[in-house]
């Protein structure tokens, strides 16, 4: 077992790291060690992973997490259906590539966080999400440092037999 950061020495693409979510995963990539870049839903996972398989090929090995939604899994629960299909995508996309990908030793998940307190949630009206609250076993909303958590965990050297998998972080809700 080495010591230092679990992610020492590679390199993690987030998109949608400006704010929220993508910025809480952005910041714990980093701080397990990775180095991180930046940019939105299913286009930009297509083109970010395009542009990284060739290296990923060569090296044999790589990781890569994309950010779903429960709302592909439900049909959308505040969002629109273009969100909730694009989301869908990225889970469709993420078994695609890791069906193809795996023989070359490359892992493809996906995360599907569920309401989580971010600049997103944050205006709703409170009987909104205090619904939500009451309706999530765990009885509290997400935070992005839940979700981060779990892309960590995916991206380091824990998840080595994980592809293909989609993680809901949701309390429970997708159960209710």
């Amino acid at each position: 077992m080495t010591s230092g950061p679990p992610l020492a020495g590679r390199v993690a693409l987030v998109t949608g790291g400006a704010r929220g979510i993508g910025l809480a995963c952005a910041q714990g990539l980093s701080a397990a060690g990775a180095g991180v870049l930046m940019a939105i839903n299913l286009k930009a996972v297509f083109f970010v992973t395009q542009a990284v398989l060739p290296q990923m090929i060569r090296q044999q090995s790589g990781a890569i997490v994309s950010i779903s939604s429960l709302a592909a899994r439900v049909g959308g629960i505040a969002a629109g259906i273009d969100y909730s299909t694009s989301k869908a995508g990225v889970i469709g996309l993420t078994r695609s590539l890791a069906r193809q990908y795996g023989p070359k030793g490359i892992r493809v998940n996906a995360v599907a966080p569920g309401v989580i307190d971010t600049e997103m949630t944050r205006p709703w009206p409170e009987e909104v999400r205090q619904d939500f609250i009451a309706r999530t076993p765990l009885r509290r909303l997400g935070t992005a440092e839940d979700v981060a958590r779990a892309v960590v965990f995916l991206a380091g050297p824990a998840s080595e037999f994980i592809t293909g998998a989609t993680i809901d972080v949701n309390g429970g809700l997708y159960m209710s």
